[in-house]
């Protein structure tokens, strides 16, 4: 008797698979890999408060380096006296005792010092011509106009011995005897800047600085978190922690500077700062499970192998893959199961075959009717045409039209197939022979342009697709309704797109309103009214025929401003037929 294959493996698959989920389960992600992502997220948010500590420091370093200043220079007389009797000589004695008075560590580069009145000091040190016109900006006028005033100014770059360093000034009243003072400190970052980046370019995936004015000056790291960084430093936020798409974002915003540092961490970067630990865990998991197949896998591999190569197989055939054949047949049901395979195979592509078939000579079918509407059509409005010249007793004119009607008939008896496409060339002729008929028909001056390259003349396109836009741009377009003149321009363009083609066909007519035109878009999924001008809907649905959708059709139109109809002619089809 036959053993079933669920009799042979079912025992033994149940035990090992309760002991992988719950040995996974219960140490990966119950008790490790939470921790150690959060402990990893808390100290990229570390590095972030660790720069705003650096950015404080030194704010807070040029605070108490512009009180002693100011303190110095209160017991200072020669520069105290310049500001009560301005001279060139009082200012000179008075910039080098302020120069004396200044320490330069690096992180101060020059000082400035005004009065009420607006008399104003220098340290005679590294002014910039940047640094002057600061003292000219509203918010140093904004701030030296408060009694008590002080702030941090937005950054800002000055150029030094072909070095640019970043800047910020430090601003704060002071008052001598009722008189007002306002000191404004000058900071080179340039230190700061330069810690920051080694900080942050080791722990982060992004991080920026942004000043009081909420801009940001500097940047390290992946330029894809650009956009974020400059929505969050623009808003309010002060201290926030947030998950982002793709990992996680800080905001971080000194009160003493009203400086932000904003950052993020890819989630990729978390998983990498732990990564050595789940690699340890997972090799222990591996491991056990390792001994555990390898106790069951001479047990089972000879079942499992035959089911393994007919799941290959029915993934190729899903694929496409027809031809694909199993050789092996065990005895029991896997083996059944192969052979019906098999035989269902070689059924499935022999219908898939005859389908194929039957669907190409159907839609071929499909594609010929919809021509042979435009021919009666055509046929029609020439006949017409014909009669209104034969009233009129313009006899040559008639041999004229006739003779270009004969010739377009011939075009189309030429066909002795069905026949989707045909060449520029010839479908050029058909357009040409159409303007005879209709230049007869009505008076006026029109002109026609075409813009094909000789090289694209033997191309294939789908047949009878030019005539039917030109007739369009004609009567809804060109002919003045009233005096039944023909007047403007019709240009007929064909361009090569990759392995496309590119038809266009535009007007320089009455155009469309926007109502009107959405209503003539429309009119394209709909079918036409029996007897009506055939036109743009059924060109759409020879190119749903054609390609499986009217996607490449497009129509742009405005009052007075002309039509141009677009038609894109995929090249993949002409390749497969």
């Amino acid at each position: 008797m036959k053993k079933s294959i669920r009799e042979k493996i079912s025992g033994r698959i149940i035990i090992v698979g309760v002991m992988m989920f719950f040995a996974s389960v219960a140490l990966s992600y119950g008790l490790f890999i939470p921790k150690m992502e959060q402990d990893a997220v808390n100290g990229a948010g570390d590095t972030n408060a660790e720069v705003i500590k650096t950015i404080d420091r030194q704010i807070a370093f040029v605070q108490d380096y512009t009180e002693n200043l100011a303190l110095s220079v209160a017991q200072n007389q020669e520069i105290l006296r310049y500001f009560e009797i301005p001279s060139t000589q009082a200012k000179n004695v008075a910039s080098l005792h302020l120069n004396n008075l200044i320490s330069y560590e690096g992180t101060v580069r020059c000082v400035l010092i005004a009065d009420e009145s607006g008399v104003m000091l220098d340290s005679l040190n590294k002014v910039e011509k940047e640094d002057r016109e600061l003292v000219k900006s509203k918010w140093y006028k904004k701030l030296r106009s408060t009694t008590y005033g002080r702030g941090v100014s937005e950054v800002y770059q000055v150029d030094i011995n072909n070095t640019s360093h970043y800047t910020a000034a430090y601003l704060k009243n002071f008052y001598y005897g009722n008189k007002k003072y306002t000191y404004t400190v000058f900071m080179d970052l340039n230190d700061m800047i330069r810690d920051f980046q080694v900080l942050a370019g080791k722990q982060l995936d992004y991080a920026a600085i942004a000043d009081s004015e909420k801009k940001i000056f500097i940047s390290v790291g992946d330029k894809k978190w650009e956009k974020q960084a400059v929505v969050a430093a623009a808003s309010d936020q002060m201290n926030t922690l947030e998950a982002v798409a793709g990992g996680t974002g800080f905001v971080k915003t000194s009160l003493n500077s009203k400086w932000s540092v904003i950052s993020y961490v890819a989630d990729k970067t978390i998983f990498m700062s732990f990564s050595f630990y789940v690699v340890g865990i997972m090799t222990v998991l591996f491991l056990f499970t390792l001994v555990t197949l390898g106790i069951l896998s001479k047990a089972i591999g000879n079942i499992l192998k035959p089911l393994s190569e007919l799941s290959g197989s029915m993934e190729e055939v899903a694929k496409g893959n027809l031809d694909c054949k199993l050789t092996q047949f065990p005895e029991d049901e896997i083996g059944m199961l192969s052979r019906t395979f098999n035989q269902m195979t070689v059924d499935l592509k022999d219908s898939l075959e005859l389908l194929a078939k039957k669907e190409r000579q159907e839609q071929q079918i499909r594609f010929s009717l919809l021509i042979s509407q435009i021919d009666p059509h055509f046929i029609y409005n020439t006949i017409n045409s014909i009669n209104y010249l034969a009233r009129r007793g313009r006899c040559n004119d008639v041999i004229k039209v006739n003779s270009a009607l004969i010739s377009i008939l011939q075009d189309r008896l030429r066909v002795n197939d069905i026949q989707v496409t045909d060449t520029i060339a010839n479908e050029r002729k058909v357009v040409e022979q159409y303007l005879v008929i209709e230049r007869y028909m009505y008076d006026g001056d029109l002109e026609v342009s075409w813009k094909i390259e000789n090289e694209l003349m033997t191309e294939q396109i789908p047949k009878n697709m030019i005539q039917p836009l030109v007739e369009n741009a004609l009567f809804h377009g060109l002919i003045d309704e009233e005096s039944g003149e023909l007047n403007g321009k019709i240009e007929i363009e064909i361009q090569r797109d990759e392995k496309d083609l590119i038809l266009r066909v535009s007007d320089n007519g009455i155009g469309m309103s926007e109502d009107r035109l959405k209503a003539v878009r429309e009119e394209i999924y709909q079918p036409e009214e029996r007897g009506k001008k055939i036109g743009l809907s059924n060109i759409g649905r020879r190119l749903y025929y054609l390609y499986g959708s009217s996607d490449g059709i497009r129509i742009e139109s405005g009052e007075n401003e002309g039509t141009r109809i677009t038609l894109k002619f995929k090249g993949e089809y002409f390749e497969e037929h």
